[in-house]
């Protein structure tokens, strides 16, 4: 038997107790959506939607908290400097403190994980007339120290005040380390590395010299090519770089070959002669570079040659490397020896100089300390502070 029922019929709709909303339509071949119904739809889901995507104070997520500020990035640079004051006795001589550090080269290993090196301390006294002046070593000890590269670490070239801190570099790692200098316990903190060359080669950049121009820190290398030490053939210009560092860690990568070459070309060493550049600083009140090179050669770089190759000349440049001149301390220099080291007399103008000389000759190392004004007038004459240590690093704390 075959039903079939008529959904539209009321009738069998009203037996039925069937109920049905008035959206739908009866009597056509499709059901449609009543248009108030639709739009009361689509005005809830636009509720929902401006709810979940536009922001709200009510169902923002919480904020997290920072671990540092924005502000940190940009504190002012710290002037500080020299870190203590200088004493005046009653004779009117002036006593200011220093630091130095040494660089034992092979010689810092210690054992397989420990390197070390020498802290320092000594207090200059000038007297008030400017004319001598003494350098008298105070207290030290040892810096240990557990980074190296290839074997070899602390092996400390400077030591320079930037940004109220102290800061040492290894030259065979390209550390630069803020230095907590006290004793009997000094501390290196690790603060930036510094690759050779451009800043793309994977190697510690051998900085030697360390500078402060308009709140930077200039690190300067050899100012020399590498080169083969037997055959003398050049390997690459990575020490002709200089790195630029902000106060805060940014480094910048400069390429310094015309500027050394300015300085070679003032002191007319020919066209296989070299500088070898340890010291370097600017002043402010002279706004010049001030250069005391380490060995001055007018034949090509050799290894042995080279030990006896020290100098004593002065050589002073603007910040553009124009108009290059240079001078020679009275005192004809010791050809073992050679600077490594030099700063400005703190309250003097940048006019005094103190700077320590280093010799390695033969497997011996000595260090000698020198005073003299701009004008090349000696205060203190080479005096010898070290028959066992060879300190790269001086300045005033």
């Amino acid at each position: 038997m075959r039903s079939s029922y008529n959904l539209c019929n009321n009738n069998v709709l009203k037996k039925m107790r069937i109920v049905y909303p008035k959206m739908f339509g009866c009597g056509e071949s499709s059901i449609k959506l009543n248009t108030k119904f639709t739009l009361l739809l689509a005005l809830f889901f636009i509720v929902v939607f401006l709810f979940l995507v536009v922001p709200s104070k009510h169902h923002r997520l919480p904020k997290l908290t920072m671990i540092y500020e924005p502000t940190d990035f940009v504190r002012p640079y710290n002037r500080t400097y020299p870190f203590t004051p200088r004493v005046i006795d009653e004779e009117g001589n002036i006593h200011m403190r220093l630091a130095l550090i040494s660089d034992a080269d092979k010689n810092s290993k210690i054992d397989a994980h420990t390197w070390s090196s020498k802290l320092q301390f000594a207090e200059l006294i000038l007297d008030s007339e400017w004319k001598t002046a003494t350098l008298m070593l105070k207290d030290s000890c040892e810096v240990r120290n557990h980074y190296s590269y290839e074997g070899r670490g602390s092996e400390f070239s400077e030591l320079i005040a930037f940004n109220g801190h102290l800061h040492t570099i290894d030259d065979r790692t390209g550390i630069i380390y803020r230095f907590i200098a006290k004793c009997p316990e000094p501390e290196l903190i690790p603060w930036v590395i510094l690759s050779d060359g451009p800043g793309n080669i994977g190697k510690g950049f051998k900085g030697e010299w360390l500078a402060v121009k308009d709140e930077v820190m200039f690190v300067g290398g050899m100012g020399k090519p590498f080169t083969n030490a037997e055959t003398g053939e050049v390997i690459n210009y990575n020490p002709y770089y200089v790195k630029a560092i902000s106060h805060t860690g940014q480094v910048q990568h400069l390429d310094w070959r015309r500027n050394y070459e300015s300085l070679l070309n003032a002191l007319s060493v020919g066209p296989v002669g070299y500088l070898l550049h340890e010291a370097a600083a600017w002043s402010q009140h002279h706004k010049q570079w001030f250069f005391l090179p380490r060995k001055e050669s007018s034949e090509a770089y050799n290894e042995v040659a080279d030990e006896e190759r020290g100098t004593n000349v002065v050589i002073r440049t603007s910040s553009s490397f124009s108009g290059v001149k240079y001078s020679r301390l009275p005192a004809a220099p010791v050809k073992q020896r050679g600077f490594s080291t030099f700063k400005f007399v703190p309250h003097t103008n940048d006019l005094i100089l103190i700077g320590i000389k280093t010799k390695e000759y033969k497997g011996e190392v000595a260090s000698y300390v020198t005073v003299f004004k701009t004008n090349m007038d000696p205060l203190l004459e080479e005096t010898e502070i070290s028959r066992s240590d060879k300190f790269e690093g001086l300045e005033f704390v």
